[in-house]
């Protein structure tokens, strides 16, 4: 899993990051998929499980309903920066149609059924376990930082990539119940990975207004990767938070950390 020109890389004491931060999605891995029909297998999952566990709900009806909750929720998060999370979404749908306390297990398991659907549509990037695999060899530190609805579903798409044995931090929204670019997502991970230079610390993501934004607003070094990115050259136009460097691959991203720490 090597990569040409690694043996470049200066150790830690003289690299120019102390730390790492990556998102997940569009970053480590990649969505190929019919979004629509996936979207609709996955919510089908879904009420499927509920009626499997006793819960007598009318297919087409709760899965109209809880799509539109669905994007209403998408349409709020990112305004407000609140993850309020798809199992508390659901938890108040069964609530109101007649199922106040369900258990914890329950939701669980009917979430579990629908983001299996969905996961089996996102694969790793080529290059990604190969640049993590360096950047630990020299002694890195590595965290995720994910927005995402659902923490367990993050959990176990870090696990089908392989991604799991190189990161020594993983956060989410979900799990913190707020969303990039708040200022928390970043401190709680610099917290866990024992840094404290914001200046040293390098966030590499798709998205300007989440990855992008977050990081440059408290002085990290931020990174955007494009090759999941429609149309990247007019989304940097429209926005005014502006990464460091702009890389189409996480390869081209090692050999953007090798030039700075040799600087």
């Amino acid at each position: 899993m090597a990569l040409i020109g690694e043996d470049k890389l200066l150790g830690k004491r003289n690299c120019a990051f102390d730390a790492f931060l990556f998102d997940l999605g569009g970053t480590l891995i990649y969505f190929d998929g019919d979004k629509t029909e996936v979207i609709f297998q996955a919510d089908l999952a879904l009420v499927r499980s509920l009626r499997e566990l006793g819960y007598t709900v009318d297919e087409a009806i709760f899965l109209e309903v809880y799509e539109t909750r669905v994007q209403a929720y998408f349409g709020s998060r990112d305004e407000d920066q609140i993850e309020y999370t798809t199992r508390r979404l659901l938890r108040e749908l069964l609530s109101d149609y007649g199922y106040p306390d369900v258990p914890q297990t329950d939701i669980r398991t009917a979430l579990q059924a629908m983001y299996e659907v969905f996961e089996a549509y996102w694969f790793v990037e080529e290059d990604s376990l190969a640049v993590l695999e360096t950047l630990k060899k020299y002694d890195c530190r590595i965290g995720l930082v994910s927005n995402a609805a659902d923490d367990d579903d993050v959990q176990r798409q870090v696990d089908r990539a392989g991604l799991r044995p190189y990161l020594d931090a993983i956060f989410t929204s979900a799990e913190a119940g707020l969303r990039k670019p708040h200022p928390k997502m970043f401190e709680e991970a610099m917290q866990a990975l024992g840094v404290t230079d914001t200046a040293r610390v390098l966030m590499v993501g798709d998205r300007l207004n989440a990855d992008i934004a977050g990081a440059k607003q408290l002085g990290m070094k931020a990174v955007w990767i494009t090759r999941r990115v429609p149309n990247p050259a007019e989304k940097a136009a429209a926005y005014s938070w502006q990464p460091d460097a702009q890389v189409n691959s996480l390869t081209e991203l090692l050999n953007w950390i090798m030039a700075q720490s040799e600087s």
